[in-house]
């Protein structure tokens, strides 16, 4: 279950975003996410080790499937989370028959294991960027942390908000 759900900010321009930091429980409470655009950006801040491959596995496909442009994965164990979800993404555009023939345009995804969260937030908020025809719709940007790292989750978007870069 969602716990909470802030909105941090709506950035002008061009590629106009919609920005929220949602506090979750597990990495099973991602189902309840509910993105107003057809696909949107994601930033897991969650403690991973122990969470089994199938639970994982079972998210992003569900996310995959819900419209998922693209990942910044961070927390222990997070490089893994990152392979489930290209691993995902590669299995729904197969099953589309689009590949590896065809014109597909895959999820982007990043981890960021062994750097400080305030810098990740920071990739995501400037960085995170979805790719081909995923950009054209692409209005939100999700920030989904557990309570152990959501104040540092929004005051690093805060932080990078004030011009503050790593």
């Amino acid at each position: 279950m969602v716990l909470n759900t802030e909105l941090l900010a709506r950035s002008a321009g061009p590629n106009r975003r919609r920005f929220c930091l949602v506090e979750i429980e597990s990495i099973d409470d991602l189902q309840w996410l509910e993105p107003r655009s057809q696909h949107f950006g994601l930033m897991t801040a969650i403690g991973l080790v122990g969470v089994s491959e199938k639970t994982l596995q079972n998210a992003a496909d569900l996310l995959v499937h819900r419209g998922l442009a693209y990942l910044n994965a961070w927390g222990t164990d997070c490089e893994r989370w990152h392979d489930i979800v290209d691993r995902a993404d590669v299995d729904h555009l197969t099953a589309l028959g689009v590949y590896p023939n065809g014109d597909w345009d895959p999820i982007m995804t990043t981890w960021h294991e062994g750097e400080s969260l305030e810098d990740a937030v920071w990739d995501f908020r400037y960085t995170g960027i979805a790719s081909g025809h995923y950009e054209q719709d692409c209005s939100d940007g999700i920030i989904a942390a557990t309570r152990r790292y959501l104040d540092h989750a929004q005051q690093g978007f805060h932080l990078a908000g004030r011009g503050h870069s790593r």
